[in-house]
């Protein structure tokens, strides 16, 4: 499987592009993320220079499925909030009409690095039942 990483600095308007990755260097990359610095940047910035949390986005090209993982709170006190994209079949009109939704999100919040990292190799191993079991809303 390949995998498209990209990384949002809460004061850029645009993604930084990390390319395709593997597991390892995505692992790194997220290990190596001075977290605080970021938050601490959010907190000096004027908000109309705030454009998102920082975040690290990773795909899997085949399936489409990615992981957002976002740093939220305060420097030094902050933890993440991970967010799971899927395309998944949703029903509407009182369950009268299905159709799949290409870009089905759900988020959790409070999660720690571990937490983080569980998901990211979810997503390396195309673990859907893990992932799924963990997004319940």
């Amino acid at each position: 499987m390949k995998f498209r990483a990209s990384f949002c600095d809460p004061t850029e308007l645009e993604m930084i592009e990390l390319g395709d990755l593997s597991p390892d260097e995505i692992i790194d990359q997220f290990e190596k993320t001075d977290w605080n610095a970021y938050l601490q940047k959010l907190k000096t910035a004027r908000m109309d220079n705030i454009y998102s949390d920082p975040s690290l986005v990773v795909e899997n090209i085949e399936s489409k499925n990615n992981i957002v993982v976002s740093a939220v709170g305060q420097p030094d006190l902050y933890e993440y909030r991970i967010t799971y994209h899927q395309p998944k079949k949703v029903k509407s009109f009182f369950g009268l009409i299905e159709r799949t939704d290409g870009n089905y999100s759900n988020s959790i919040d409070g999660q720690v690095q571990k937490d983080a990292l569980d998901c990211l190799k979810a997503l390396f191993g195309n673990d859907t039942a893990y992932l799924s079991a963990k997004f319940v809303k």
